[in-house]
């Protein structure tokens, strides 16, 4: 049984929450699925490199050989890399479900490989998107075949790369259309990211949240600079046309927030509210001292909505990209108050510092209250290097920052211990 399993049961059976055959029948129970499935996973890790390995393989082998093969027999040679894994899938789904699964998808990423290939070989019209395009539907073809979760994962990374290079294609040298599509992908992987309604979780959806928690922040990022693009290139260039303009926020807004309807049903109400924070966001331009101030609460905002998204579905994971959003847009903040020289800004710094301590008590969640109490102790340290250290000698300077660094240090962990404690009285997080 597992060692924290056994802790877990240790501290139950102190605090009379089970009896000693309640607990004897749990570590029965644990015992025997240990031992029924004690090598699942180095299997699966196995059979999933070792996929991977024979894909990888076979690609050097067709690559290594390409040149000395006829049109023929290349076409042929694309065919039966993509047929044969999946006959091999078709061939173990009886045996070994977890094999057929890989051997399915290797057959469905080689598929993507045989697209371009053959376009090569019979001097198709060039035009990548279709190609993607083409290896999408072959991925949705098999998630409705075989309702398999990396299926599912081939479809929704493939099916908006399809939109993303059709867009980029059809936008190209037009200032503003990046932003668009920034614009869409962050709202895509917002839907991923929250696809695990409770008491609906499956593999389909937990492989969609995965996805969404990697990309979340890179398009975060890309939506950034895309801001900063758009405003940069005005002037310059083409401006994006009204149609393919409103094509684009249709779409690319429209699209994601159909996607989470169907995930979501009812509760997918929020959606709307995530467009109107990214339209505002849209509309402010960077370059100019007090927009890039607004972007920066925004930005803020919506990384206390992230977390209180992630305390309505229980799932810790999206609280701490929230807060993490949070205590980045907080930095943002003090970087802005030491260029702009504003001092107001670390007063409403402090408050937000405080309101994640004030929200990690009321929610029980000791994240919140580590990452306010981390916030202020970084806006007392940039404060002082900014603003203080600078009108002292070089010795009152040093001897400042270590009295900041051992006072303030005791009296941050004193406050954290107590609110932990608070916290802990109306219930553990």
């Amino acid at each position: 049984m597992h060692p924290k399993l056994e802790k877990a049961l240790q501290r139950w059976l102190a605090a009379g929450l089970l009896d000693s055959a309640a607990a004897g029948r749990i570590r029965a129970f644990e015992s025997k699925e240990d031992s029924s499935s004690g090598l699942r996973w180095p299997v699966l890790l196995a059979i999933s490199l070792g996929g991977l390995l024979v894909g990888a393989g076979v690609l050097l082998f067709v690559a290594a050989h390409w040149e000395e093969l006829s049109p023929s027999e290349r076409f042929t040679l694309v065919l039966m890399m993509v047929g044969v894994f999946h006959a091999g899938g078709a061939f173990a789904v009886e045996r070994f479900s977890a094999l057929a699964s890989v051997l399915h998808a290797v057959g469905t990423i080689t598929l993507g490989a045989g697209i371009f290939l053959a376009g090569q070989i019979f001097n198709l019209a060039e035009h990548w998107p279709g190609g993607v395009m083409m290896w999408a539907a072959g991925a949705w073809i098999g998630w409705w075949l075989l309702r398999d979760w990396p299926q599912a994962a081939l479809a929704a990374i493939l099916t908006p790369a399809w939109l993303a290079g059709e867009w980029e294609v059809a936008t190209e040298r037009m200032y503003g259309a990046n932003e668009i599509l920034a614009q869409g992908l962050f709202l895509l992987a917002l839907v991923y990211l929250t696809a695990q309604v409770p008491g609906q979780e499956n593999y389909t959806r937990r492989t969609l949240f995965f996805i969404g928690g990697l990309a979340l922040i890179p398009c975060t990022i890309f939506l950034i600079l895309s801001m900063e693009e758009s405003w940069w290139h005005y002037g310059y260039g083409l401006p994006i046309s009204t149609t393919y303009g409103i094509l684009g926020y249709t779409l690319g807004l429209g699209l994601p927030v159909a996607t989470g309807y169907w995930l979501r049903r009812r509760e997918a109400l929020v959606y709307p509210v995530a467009v109107l924070w990214l339209v505002a966001m849209g509309t402010l331009d960077p370059g100019k001292k007090f927009q890039l101030l607004n972007i920066l609460l925004l930005c803020t905002l919506g990384g206390a909505g992230l977390t209180a998204w992630g305390t309505r579905d229980g799932r810790r994971e999206i609280e701490r990209l929230g807060l993490l959003g949070a205590f980045a847009s907080v930095c943002g903040l003090l970087f802005w108050a030491h260029t702009e020289k504003s001092l107001w800004i670390y007063p409403l710094c402090l408050a937000m510092a405080v309101g994640m301590m004030a929200w990690g008590v009321r929610a029980t969640n000791k994240d919140g209250i580590n990452t306010g109490i981390t916030t202020f102790a970084v806006i007392v340290g940039f404060f002082y290097f900014s603003t203080v250290m600078d009108k002292l000698g070089r010795s009152a300077s040093l001897v400042g920052i270590g009295i900041v660094f051992l006072v303030g240090g005791w009296a941050l962990e004193r406050t954290r211990r107590r609110l932990i404690a608070r916290m802990q009285t109306g219930g553990a997080s």
